[in-house]
């Protein structure tokens, strides 16, 4: 095997521990979510964020660059909360359910079939005018 195809075997190997890493990383923040969820917290923390970005400079020993290293963890981040925002949905429209209450999405849906059941306005004077 050459050597190429060895360090390429290698980064293979690496990406697949990365993203199992990733994966449980979000496997953890969904937990976070749902806590948050419950509490109706939001999904995002400045502070929080701040406190990540702190930690990850300090761990990097390199060679990434810190602006490198910043731009891949704000994607991690944002897919965090991208998670986080999705599950505060899930678990509303859940508890509204349970409550009785109508989801906000079947709203939606009702006022969407409503507007495409409707006739279409007539134009009106000021409309007609002005063609």
């Amino acid at each position: 095997m050459s050597e190429l195809k060895k360090l390429r075997t290698k980064i293979d190997g690496l990406d697949r521990r990365i993203v199992a890493l990733l994966n449980q990383r979000l496997a953890t923040v969904g937990k976070i979510g749902k806590w948050k969820a419950t509490r109706k917290l939001a999904s995002y923390s400045p502070s929080r964020s701040a406190e990540i970005m702190r930690n990850v400079q300090k761990a990097n020993k390199g060679p990434h660059e810190p602006e490198q290293l910043a731009a891949i963890f704000k994607k991690v981040i944002a897919a965090s909360v991208t998670l986080q925002n999705r599950q505060q949905i899930t678990l509303g429209a859940a508890l509204r359910r349970d409550s009785g209450k109508p989801s906000r999405r079947s709203a939606v849906a009702k006022a969407m079939a409503d507007r495409k059941a409707a006739p279409p306005a007539a134009p009106d004077s000021e409309t007609q005018r002005k063609k």
